[in-house]
């Protein structure tokens, strides 16, 4: 008898935790993931500016170049002109006057996102997709894609596709 009830518990047990500790799945119009994906919005933006301003000043050779440095390189801990092998010269205070442009110009951006869908729903691994319009104030609207998933330390993961 013992055995039998062993092995019941041990049939049972696992179907109750199943539906005990599910885990918490994001929803795709909620205020946390929407500014997320604005806020990554907005950083693709500063790259998008500052990448295009200097390729406007320096050719596009130099801003490929510099462009591979990340922006917060450039604004905490800029690399010296004779570190980068480089075969033409650059100041620091330009390009971090360029980025500061960029940051000025995608904070003045104004866009929202419309018509949020969920596109599939990953329950086990509690990970949503999710599809918007991304519409820009006098630029019009393009299409966008993006996940959003907590961590298992209970942050919010969101990745953006289509920018």
């Amino acid at each position: 008898m013992t055995n039998k009830r062993l092995i019941a518990v041990l049939l049972i047990a696992p179907s109750l935790l199943i539906g005990c500790g599910g885990t918490k799945m994001p929803s795709c119009s909620s205020d946390e993931v929407t500014e997320l994906v604005k806020d990554i919005t907005r950083d693709e933006l500063v790259n998008f500016f500052f990448v295009s301003e200097l390729q406007t000043r320096a050719g596009a050779y130099p801003a490929s170049v510099l462009s591979q440095i990340p922006i917060e390189t450039w604004k905490n801990n800029p690399p010296d002109p004779d570190d980068v092998a480089v075969n033409f010269s650059f100041d620091v205070e330009d390009i971090q006057a360029l980025i500061a442009e960029a940051e000025a110009g995608a904070q003045a951006a104004s866009f929202e996102l419309v018509g949020i869908r969920v596109e599939s729903e990953e329950p086990e691994y509690g990970k949503i997709s999710c599809a918007a319009n991304l519409r820009v104030e006098g630029g019009g609207e393009d299409s966008i894609s993006y996940t959003a998933q907590y961590t298992e330390d209970g942050y919010l993961n969101v990745e953006v596709f289509g920018l």
